[in-house]
């Protein structure tokens, strides 16, 4: 479930995640948010977690971009994402002449 890369996003943690179909790559922004390895591919993820362990800079800057994006799922920018989309639908419909019933 991608809940849990949320709550770790939002949380600033350096994140590890398979790259499944969908969820984690538009979660962690195409994986620099987080680190992505291949599904199945367990050489990868032990290097991955290798890697986040023994790397303090690479951890830091994990945990940093990881925060800044759990502001892409924030109230206020998912509010903003609402709006413009309700917005478009709104003036497509404008731009759609009705036809008249004569």
């Amino acid at each position: 479930m991608p809940m849990v890369l949320l709550e770790g996003v939002a949380l600033g943690r350096p994140i590890i995640a398979t790259d499944c179909p969908t969820g984690p790559s538009e979660i962690l922004d195409g994986g620099r948010a987080g680190i992505l390895v291949p599904v199945g591919d367990i050489d990868a993820m032990v290097g991955a977690i290798h890697t986040v362990l023994t790397d303090p800079a690479l951890r830091a800057g994990l945990a940093g971009r990881a925060r800044q994006r759990a502001q892409h799922y924030g109230i206020d920018a998912s509010n903003a994402r609402l709006k413009a989309y309700v917005d478009a639908i709104l003036a497509s419909r404008r731009a759609v002449p009705t036809a008249r019933v004569a």
